[in-house]
């Protein structure tokens, strides 16, 4: 036992350096595991998109163009507009053939990858 305030001090301090370390450890791993989740689920958030945006041209070959962008405009509350060979509507563009039928669907980022509305 410490026989003068500055020892009791001391160990007051010390406490409190081993507590708040123990509480920033606490912290950051929580963040890391927090971190982790919300990247996950970036992921799968993006995977389901991407199999969506494959699935939309087979899901709707009886759609003409005009129905398809009204429907498109309708849901996204925007208008749209042809860039590229693409018609832009919302966030997504969209690919028709000559029979003005949907063949492809693209967000509006691309990352690289091969897209025929980022030529």
């Amino acid at each position: 036992m410490p026989r003068t305030a500055a020892g009791w001090v001391a160990i007051v301090c010390a406490f409190l350096l081993i507590a708040t370390n123990a509480y920033w450890l606490y912290v950051s791993i929580d963040a890391g595991i927090t971190a982790t989740y919300r990247d996950q689920q970036l992921w799968e958030y993006g995977e389901a998109l991407r199999e969506t945006r494959l699935l939309l041209p087979a899901a709707q070959p009886a759609l003409t163009k005009p129905e398809l962008v009204g429907k498109a405009e309708s849901i996204s509350g925007s208008e749209a507009y042809e860039k590229d060979g693409c018609v832009w509507v919302g966030s997504l563009g969209l690919q028709f053939d000559e029979d003005e039928r949907l063949i492809h669907v693209s967000p509006t980022w691309n990352l690289g990858e091969s897209d025929p509305c980022f030529p």
